[in-house]
């Protein structure tokens, strides 16, 4: 079992690649924001399925299987790559063979999160149509006063529902080993997933049975014009509500264990480690692979996570948008792994996410300047001993 991380601008691009009984499977996980799927992914897709070829895995004219897509949520810079994979192998279905074929996929829709009788993914008609016009009309609203995290959400929402549209037209199954439901944390009950062990550490029922007591309150509220966007916002425990319902995986193959996160809070992984018995404080989960959450933002890190997840191999996607990954972030994973050895992979050089970050900094901080000896990764990252820090070199 291998992680393959690939440059994704702001947003993940992740191919786990693993063999059942001698037999190649793929896993994609995310694809990034625009320009990501022509950039990175579908490059290299089509190298992987020119080296099944040459192996005599599939013939000339066969595609490249992708076992199953896991859109970790809905965010545009996890969701669009996936959205152009599927318009390219429809687009080419129409005069020859496509290059890709897609097994199953793996989505948590917004209704289903919300929705308190079926949690149904691809319930696309009646109520929830009614929903998403109405959410989707009140984004710019958000944004206005302030809530711009929840402007980009509500915006993605539509994203969402065009991905199941677009897997429905292909004969994609969607959560089949879900029966079509939410995918929801229940307990660290494993799955067998072509041979792999997975465990879902996020999003747990109980936050989302949460969630959708709180969303079909404010939805109620709306429909008697008491209710704003702000309201919404208030109403959720965390400020994002796609990161509060992340898929988050860990991943198991022989000696292996992988924690893939999408943009999950570490306190929330934390405590569904806990409740299912999985790690402690005083018991930490050990594992190969820590895919760091949202980017390296602060605010969903702390040296308390790193603690209890240690990790030979820190992976950080993002390219300074966002001024992600923080800085801060990595001084928290300094202290959490104090004295070890340390891999920290980037998908970006540090010079060239600093320049981001400072552009990202001096839009908001003005007429402050950035400061690269105190708010720079790479001067930052190249004073820890203990890190090994891997990345693509400067463009």
């Amino acid at each position: 079992m291998e992680l393959e991380v690939l440059p994704a601008a702001k947003g993940d691009c992740l191919l786990l690649h693993h063999e059942e009984n001698g037999h190649k499977r793929l896993i994609l996980i995310d694809g990034g924001p625009a320009g990501v799927y022509k950039q990175s992914l579908k490059p290299r897709l089509l190298e992987l399925r020119k080296e099944r070829i040459a192996e005599g895995a599939i013939g000339k004219s066969d595609p490249l299987v992708i076992d199953l897509i896991i859109v970790s949520h809905i965010d545009d810079d996890h969701i669009n790559g996936i959205e152009a994979l599927f318009d390219d192998i429809a687009a080419q279905g129409g005069t020859h063979k496509p290059d890709f074929r897609v097994d199953r996929l793996w989505h948590n829709s917004f209704l289903s999160l919300v929705d308190t009788k079926s949690g149904d993914v691809a319930a696309l008609a009646g109520a929830g149509d009614a929903i998403i016009a109405s959410l989707g009309a009140i984004a710019p609203e958000a944004t206005k006063e302030g809530a711009e995290d929840l402007g980009m959400v509500l915006a993605s929402i539509a994203q969402g529902y065009n991905l199941l549209t677009q897997a429905k037209a292909l004969g994609i199954a969607i959560n089949p080993e879900f029966k079509g439901k939410a995918i929801e944390a229940h307990s660290a009950a494993p799955l067998d997933i072509d041979g792999l062990s997975i465990r879902l550490l996020g999003p747990r029922k109980t936050e989302l049975d949460a969630l959708r007591k709180d969303f079909a309150a404010w939805l109620k509220a709306r429909n008697k014009g008491q209710a704003t966007p702000a309201s919404l916002l208030a109403s959720f425990t965390d400020t994002s509500v796609a990161n509060l319902s992340s898929i988050v995986l860990l991943v198991e193959k022989e000696k292996k264990r992988f924690l893939l996160t999408g943009d999950a809070r570490g306190d929330k992984m934390m405590e569904a480690a806990a409740a299912f018995g999985l790690a402690s404080k005083s018991q930490p989960l050990s594992v190969n692979i820590f895919k760091v959450p949202h980017h390296g933002s602060d605010r969903n890190n702390s040296a308390e996570c790193f603690a209890m997840f240690p990790a030979e191999h820190y992976v950080f996607s993002g390219d300074g948008k966002h001024e992600n990954p923080d800085r801060e972030t990595f001084e928290y994973l300094a202290v959490a792994r104090a004295g070890a050895k340390t891999i920290v992979e980037l998908t970006y050089p540090p010079a060239d996410i600093d320049k981001v970050r400072a552009q990202e900094w001096e839009k908001k901080h003005k007429p402050r300047l950035f400061d690269p000896a105190t708010q720079g990764v790479a001067p930052y990252l190249s004073k820890q001993k203990n890190f090994v820090v891997r990345h693509p070199p400067p463009r």
